[in-house]
């Protein structure tokens, strides 16, 4: 049992950490319900349909404008309530204040700017051709089926699948 418990998220938090190195690094981090939640395979999908190159929206908004040499989104899933994470590298000589109002304007619009249905289906084939070449690799059929175990029951992998085969434009933007 857990023994220890999360904090009240009571607002937004902003933390800055600088280093020597050629490359910004810009995270947001969202709290999201546990991997074995109905709601985790909507969050999958968004986060593909948000950082997938080439036609994801942050990859439209901040690579393809040069803002971001890198983005990338997923699902922290957990056996408790987890975290939804998006992130991007900013090179050096780029701005990273710019690049961070980018990413959280691109992901604002989300709510004014729906999905559209040929969005949802190649997110969704992406994931799931990902979980189909997962039978082709024992080891990682192995630690995928324990990830899951570690959320409460192995199973989930394939309910898990099967949820993000029903997965509709509604469920992503509630999610």
């Amino acid at each position: 049992p857990t023994y220890t418990q999360e904090p009240t998220q009571d607002g937004e938090r902003l933390i800055t950490l600088r280093r020597t190195g050629d490359v910004q690094l810009v995270s947001c981090a969202f709290r999201t319900v546990a991997g074995s939640h109905d709601d985790d395979a909507p969050l999958s999908v968004l986060a593909t349909l948000m950082s997938d190159a080439p036609s994801g929206r942050l990859y439209k908004a901040l690579v393809e404008t040069k803002k971001a040499s890198n983005v990338g989104g997923q699902g922290l899933q957990l056996r408790d309530a987890g975290m939804w994470v998006l992130l991007m590298e900013v090179r050096k000589e780029s701005s990273v204040d710019d690049a961070r109002d980018t990413l959280l304007a691109t992901v604002d619009a989300v709510k004014t700017t729906p999905f559209t249905s040929e969005e949802l289906e190649r997110a969704r084939n992406r994931l799931l051709s990902g979980i189909e070449l997962q039978f082709n690799n024992s080891e990682q059929m192995a630690l995928s089926l324990s990830n899951w175990a570690s959320m409460g029951d192995w199973r989930l992998f394939f309910l898990n699948r099967d949820r993000l085969k029903q997965v509709t434009l509604a469920d992503v933007q509630r999610v």
